[in-house]
């Protein structure tokens, strides 16, 4: 359980710490909404079984780290933090290309 935690976290930071090297935020989509950091329903929610975890880059190298698990729903309070994707560059296309992506992913 914490092991399945420790690998998500680790893997969002060295997403951020990628992005950091080339663009200054880094984008986390998680079931469809972006945020700028892992919202804290999955950080501290137990095993998530149906996790669907991968990364999506456009052609001119936005990249984010894509999410999904249909047993988690964001509560209002975590929706607050996320961004309007119309906030995001590209975020219509990366919105696009994670739709498609998230139906492929193994969990």
């Amino acid at each position: 359980m914490k092991t399945i935690r420790l690998i998500i976290c680790t893997l969002v930071m060295l997403c951020g710490f990628t992005a950091l090297a080339q663009k200054p935020n880094k984008i986390i989509i998680f079931n469809g909404y972006f945020f700028s950091e892992l919202p804290a329903a999955v950080k501290n929610s137990g095993t998530i079984q149906d996790m669907k975890m991968f990364f999506i880059e456009t052609p001119n190298e936005t990249k984010a780290l894509g999410l999904y698990s249909p047993s988690v729903e964001l509560s209002e309070e975590s929706l607050q933090y996320a961004i309007p994707v119309e906030n995001v560059a590209e975020g219509q296309e990366l919105l696009r290309r994670y739709n498609e992506q998230k139906e492929d992913v193994k969990p």
